[in-house]
């Protein structure tokens, strides 16, 4: 599973998400030989979920499924880490599947993960990228480092003291896993 970064402001997916993308293809590679060497190979292991921008990066990419990504490439309440990793999770119930790895940037790795706990998956940390932090990102807090620094931080705090309200308020709604 990816989680992506911001796309640019010409709507392209940028030089994050291509990284994001050469990741996956990195993974992918490595299920393949370790499979190859242990005379097993099981195709599904090599799919993946991306957000659209990793995928828009790489159209050539296997994946099972797209999630869509934000209608405005930013961030929000209706739109984040969160439902992203819950849009994947169900097609990962759908195929059975409990393992996971976690592509993304680095600063989002920690939430992402115990996101994807959260949710019920086992997450594996994939290889996380440091992005390249741009002015012509459309998201503002991934146009410098600091900035994107200050806003994990203040994520992760708020997400992980929050972390078992949300849970309880999920099963309570019927939706948790």
């Amino acid at each position: 599973v990816t989680q992506a970064v911001s796309r640019m402001k010409d709507g392209t997916p940028g030089p994050g998400n291509t990284l994001l993308a050469k990741n996956v293809r990195h993974v992918q590679q490595a299920v393949r030989q370790y499979h190859g060497r242990v005379g097993r190979h099981n195709r599904q292991s090599l799919l993946v979920i991306p957000q659209e921008e990793v995928k828009r990066a790489d159209p050539n990419l296997r994946s099972v499924a797209v999630v869509g990504g934000s209608p405005d490439g930013r961030s929000h309440l209706s739109w984040n880490t969160r439902t992203v990793a819950r849009r994947q999770a169900n097609v990962c119930e759908e195929h059975g599947w409990r393992k996971v790895v976690v592509i993304t940037f680095d600063l989002n790795m920690r939430r992402a993960m115990e996101t994807y706990r959260l949710l019920g998956l086992q997450p594996i940390a994939g290889p996380a990228i440091d992005v390249a932090y741009i002015p012509d990102y459309v998201h503002w807090g991934m146009r410098t480092k600091w900035r994107a620094f200050c806003r994990e931080f203040m994520l992760q705090n708020v997400f992980l003291g929050s972390g078992k309200y949300l849970q309880w308020r999920d099963k309570e709604r019927g939706e948790y896993r």
